[in-house]
């Protein structure tokens, strides 16, 4: 049975250099999930119009379920991208549409229907009241084996009540290494290696058993109850990184539900993430060295 995804937050294009590119991480995290084999679904807002309609069709077009993606008055997200040395920074235009995610009836219904193996749910999409209020009832009424809490930080966009309270509820917590110390300032008033943040995080916040510190090209840190593993990647040739983090979030994700191993999961992560810095875009095709890999590592 395939593995059931649930991600939450914003659906936005990235407009880099005058061109239009889908994105949002909860998009990206659920395409590349839908391209590993999950079945993906997004609960979203778009505007009604011609960027939603866009973006409805791709997220089709990506094998993502769209039956709890909402349309509203507001515009449908857009974000100026500028590469400095194809490192991005974001400017993220306010009163998008994702800003207003509201969950109907039917809606709610729908998700507590289902038994999810993974909620995906990131701070960004919880800088407006009526989104927060929404991914809050979503955390405390859908039934699920995991909640992956993806930090990503973005300008002014965060707050420590929104880092609390989605940590109460998160299993796997992902952050880079650019975030730990902006979070244990906010979280604990002081600075922190890392391993000692992923320390007092896991025994503040009860159900979090698995940490993973993302360092770029230097690779990955990931912590669980009683281990610390490194693990640094291939080198790769990078012609832009965007969307990288998302794809190691999705490969470490769909590897770890499948084996229950962190080293194979997050080897496999490292991997997809290197092909996508070699490639354009965020959700570019897999190539048929990588699906191999996918699938040894799988077996």
């Amino acid at each position: 049975m395939a593995i059931k995804v649930l991600a939450f937050g914003e659906v936005l294009w990235d407009i880099i250099e005058g061109s239009y590119h889908i994105g949002g991480a909860p998009f990206n995290f659920a395409g590349h999930m839908a391209k590993l084999g999950a079945e993906s679904y997004i609960v979203s807002s778009l505007g009604h119009d011609d960027l939603g309609d866009r973006a409805s069709a791709l997220l089709e077009n990506q094998n993502i379920n769209t039956s709890l993606v909402d349309r509203n008055s507001s515009p449908t997200g857009t974000v100026q991208v500028r590469l400095d040395n194809g490192i991005p920074s974001y400017e993220i235009v306010q009163g998008s549409a994702w800003d207003s995610i509201e969950i109907n009836e039917e809606t709610k219904k729908k998700m507590t229907e289902l038994k999810w193996d993974v909620l995906y749910i990131g701070s960004l999409a919880q800088r407006s009241q009526k989104s927060r209020m929404s991914a809050r009832w979503i955390l405390e009424n859908v039934e699920r084996s995991h909640v992956f809490f993806d930090v990503n930080l973005r300008q002014e966009w965060f707050s420590r009540e929104i880092i609390e309270e989605t940590l109460k509820h998160t299993t796997i917590l992902k952050v880079n290494d650019e975030e730990v110390p902006v979070i244990a300032r906010l979280l604990f008033g002081q600075d922190m290696t890392e391993e000692y943040l992923a320390r007092k995080i896991m025994e503040t916040y009860r159900t979090v058993s698995i940490i993973i510190v993302t360092m770029g090209g230097e690779g990955a840190l990931f912590f669980d109850e009683r281990r610390e593993y490194k693990l640094k990647p291939e080198p790769a040739d990078v012609v832009d990184t965007v969307g990288a983090g998302d794809s190691f979030s999705g490969a470490f994700v769909y590897s770890y539900l499948n084996t229950g191993d962190i080293d194979r999961a997050g080897r496999l992560a490292l991997d997809v993430a290197a092909f996508v810095v070699s490639s354009e875009g965020a959700l570019p095709d897999y190539s048929e060295e990588l699906k191999k890999k996918i699938s040894l590592h799988l077996k």
